[in-house]
């Protein structure tokens, strides 16, 4: 609808104003970039760029993104779990190579128990918006999606989200939506279809 149409324009104004005016006070402060890091907040902010990658950009954002895209790839190592899910899916379709080498450290990392999956012991409930230990289980399972981590590994990773909600619950609809997505993937259809039930009596 059009009310939808001028939030989303709305939207990406607002985004694209923020990325700018950050970038900007960084270059007219005339500090060592080389020094600096990059924040959880412009991750995700990269990575909603990295997901709408077909809108067109104006030059100065361009040149914003690629600044911060720099930063990702040199400062990954140091940024918590949310983040480097979120690095590994925004580099894949330019930088495969890094998208791998960010998932194999995360790969490394990652305890392996029979009964509860795949998962990782740093995934832990917090005060900040990325410490939400289901919704980074699901952007875990993305990131190795992307770069076709093979399906056992998924699905170890999968039986985590499962466990959870059996000895714990999804805290909240956000983490409901993100568990179910990431126990489906692209199948999310499969819940509207129509079962079919056979029904035996003795020999009939």
């Amino acid at each position: 609808s059009e009310d939808v149409t001028n939030i989303i324009r709305k939207s990406w104004t607002y985004l694209d104003t923020l990325l700018y005016e950050s970038y900007q006070q960084i270059l007219e402060s005339k500090v060592d970039t080389s020094k600096l890091t990059i924040s959880s907040d412009v991750i995700q902010l990269l990575y909603i760029y990295a997901l709408n990658a077909d809108r067109a950009l104006d030059t100065n954002i361009n040149k914003a993104l690629q600044y911060y895209r720099n930063k990702a790839k040199v400062n990954w190592p140091r940024m918590n779990l949310n983040c480097q899910a979120q690095i590994a899916i925004l580099m894949q379709e330019k930088e495969p190579e890094l998208a791998k080498d960010i998932v194999e450290a995360l790969r490394q990392n990652a305890i392996k128990s029979e009964e509860q999956g795949m998962y990782w012991k740093s995934n832990i409930a917090g005060y900040s918006w990325y410490d939400a230990p289901i919704e980074n289980q699901a952007l875990l399972i993305e990131a190795f999606r992307v770069v076709g981590a093979p399906a056992d590994e998924i699905a170890a990773m999968q039986t985590w989200i499962i466990k959870n909600k059996q000895t714990n619950r999804w805290h909240s609809t956000k983490a409901t939506v993100d568990a179910t997505y990431a126990i489906l993937g692209k199948n999310i259809e499969v819940l509207g279809a129509s079962p079919k039930v056979q029904i035996q009596l003795g020999d009939e």
